[in-house]
């Protein structure tokens, strides 16, 4: 989640493609995620979020129109190693 008003949300709702890489500290695997971040304008959806994430909520209100959350589509998880053929999840 994030505030509308931030740059990286303006910059997510231009191009909503994302990737992470995440490298294990042995420094010979790592892990790319890629897909797309949509945001969900669901009201029931930002209140559970602010609920689980109670940090939050003297920052943000669900009804305040700069709260986004974004869900993950078209994802897919590419699991690398310099010993192991590349395995890929797509989800």
């Amino acid at each position: 989640m994030t505030g509308k008003v931030k740059d990286v949300y303006k910059q997510m709702t231009k191009n909503g493609k994302f990737e992470i890489c995440a490298l294990k500290p042995s420094g010979s695997e790592w892990m790319r995620l890629s897909g797309v971040l949509v945001n969900d304008e669901t009201l029931t959806v930002k209140e559970e979020f602010l609920n689980r994430n109670e940090g939050l909520k003297s920052m943000y209100k669900a009804d305040d129109d700069n709260m986004a959350v974004l869900y993950i589509t078209n994802a897919t998880a590419r699991f690398c190693s310099f010993a192991e053929p590349e395995r890929q999840v797509n989800f």
